[in-house]
């Protein structure tokens, strides 16, 4: 009797099952690491398996598969990513001035197209390690620059520099070609200067930002024109948020939902109120602007959709689980925007959605307790209707003073009428729930943030993160600066380094900024 003993391999070629060796670098014997690229290069110069994976296989791995090399001879001082200008994130806005007429290109050009657009001559900025979540913009608007740029931004996380340039593709972010309109005509200017905004930069990561001349498609990087202007860099510091939006369950049948609560609207039997969010300020600081996540809605009683917000923020009681206490009716600011309402016409979640109102004037806050109030409003009507969404995973929690159950409505709303407030009591058998393990008192508190900057009197010695206290979050943060830091935060006795004698100070500083 025969047996007939069939194997059946996945691989074109074995060697590229077996080889260890990277796609980027020659060696003596065939194949290399990546297998899918490995079978691709193979199947156009089978040498390269079955001889030597030699710099021809490398160069085919670069032009079929996309693998970036780096190389970089730097032409001026920020030319290569390894060494970018380090820019102080917290002395922004700063602008800088760069010229790329002698740079190199060093940056990731590959056939993956990670920005979709090419650049050449490309010179470097890093941002941080970052003492705060912040949105940081990088902008070539406004400011007289002529020619085509590109500006491309990449993450390298929890540590301070990039240490191997090959690792640039994986650590794409996003970029950005024309965006601005500096001829005020209404439209973009095509072949100009460009701006892009980093939203949700977090605490304690770097990033590095590549600025280059923007490259067509086959043609060579050396001849690409050079550029020579000026480019700033704006920090807007998060001074609170309350978190992402968080989809609810229906209690009747368990199911998940996004559920926007209709706010702002009038009639006899129903105030002008607000949906407010309680926050808390740790610093002083400046609000210029509120972001939230809303959809626009029509709800009964209202007769159109809202085309503006009124925003107001007001003073609480900092007391246990949030609850104001008493009602302060100290209002400091206010105010009614602008509201594009076919911007989110249809929106599920707050992925990428938020909304952001600028304020025309920044409002000055001290540390301490306060709510947000949000109210969409239709002009020349007396009613009108937004839905905010109202699950903030990270918001204060609140409970109704007399029965210690959730509000199943906002906890406080603020009134046409200041100090007039209307609580309503928690359902015993309420229509909605939040999700399992989650905090139940949550509901009905909107994924609000607001960004500014924080006053430079709130910062005290050693508290290098911002935080409004001195503690172990300064020392990881002294730690990451580790060495030679001229100019550093970190270096508080301005030796040039940050050192132990830096976290001796820190440890002396320990404690609540006063």
């Amino acid at each position: 009797m025969y047996g007939l003993n069939v194997q059946l391999l996945p691989l074109d070629f074995a060697s590229c099952g077996t080889a260890t060796n990277n796609c980027i670098t020659t060696s003596s014997g065939g194949g290399c690491s990546d297998t899918a690229c490995c079978d691709a290069v193979c199947g156009l110069s089978p040498e390269c398996c079955v001889v030597a994976w030699d710099s021809d296989c490398v160069q085919t791995g670069v032009s079929q598969c996309g693998n970036f090399i780096y190389t970089c001879e730097p032409g001026v001082s920020n030319d290569c990513a390894l060494t970018p200008e380090v820019i102080d994130v917290t002395a922004t806005p700063l602008t800088v001035s760069f010229d790329n007429t002698n740079a190199n290109t060093d940056g990731p050009n590959d056939i993956n197209m990670l920005c979709s657009t090419l650049t050449a001559k490309d010179v470097w900025y890093q941002i941080g390690p970052m003492p705060a979540d912040a949105d940081v913009t990088i902008s070539m608007c406004g400011l007289g620059n002529v020619g085509d740029s590109v500006i491309t931004t990449y993450n390298l996380g929890a540590v301070s520099g990039l240490d191997v340039g090959q690792t640039l593709p994986s650590l794409f972010r996003g970029c950005r070609d024309d965006a601005c309109d500096d001829n005020a005509d209404g439209i973009i200017d095509a072949g100009g200067p460009s701006e892009y905004t980093m939203v949700n930069v977090v605490k304690d990561h770097s990033y590095l930002v590549r600025v280059g001349s923007y490259l067509e498609p086959g043609q060579d990087a050396a001849s690409a024109p050079a550029i020579q202007g000026d480019i700033r860099f704006n920090v807007r510091y998060t001074l609170w948020n309350s978190g992402r939006q968080r989809s609810v369950i229906r209690t009747a049948d368990s199911s998940t939902t996004n559920l926007p609560l209709s706010t702002g609207y009038r009639s006899s039997s129903e105030p002008d109120y607000m949906l407010a969010t309680p926050i808390k300020i740790n610093n002083d600081c400046t609000v210029d602007g509120i972001e939230f996540c809303a959809t626009t809605v029509v709800p009964s009683g209202a007769s159109a959709i809202a085309d503006r917000v009124k925003w107001v923020i007001f003073t609480r009681n900092d007391s246990s689980n949030g609850w104001m206490g008493a009602w302060s009716s100290t209002v400091v600011a206010e105010g009614e925007l602008v509201f594009d309402s076919t911007k989110y016409a249809n929106i599920s979640s707050d992925a990428g959605k938020r909304y952001f109102l600028d304020l025309p004037t920044p409002v000055a806050l001290t540390a301490g307790a306060y709510y947000v109030g949000l109210r969409g409003v239709k002009s020349g009507s007396s009613t009108g209707g937004l839905g905010f969404y109202v699950y903030g995973q990270d918001a204060i929690e609140q409970f109704n003073p007399t029965n210690n159950r959730p509000c199943y409505w906002n906890c406080k709303n603020y009134a046409g009428a200041p100090g007039t407030w209307v609580v309503t009591t928690a359902a015993s058998t309420p229509t909605y729930r939040v999700q399992t393990g989650d905090r139940t008192n949550v509901l009905y508190q909107v994924p609000v943030k607001l960004k500014g900057q924080v006053t430079p009197s709130a910062v005290c010695f050693g508290d290098i993160d911002l935080s409004g206290v001195v503690d172990n979050g300064d020392i990881a943060f002294a730690l990451l600066d580790f060495g030679p830091c001229p100019d550093c935060s970190s270096d508080l006795d301005g030796s040039g380094e940050t050192d132990f004698g830096d976290v001796a100070l820190i440890l002396l500083s320990t404690g609540p900024c006063e």
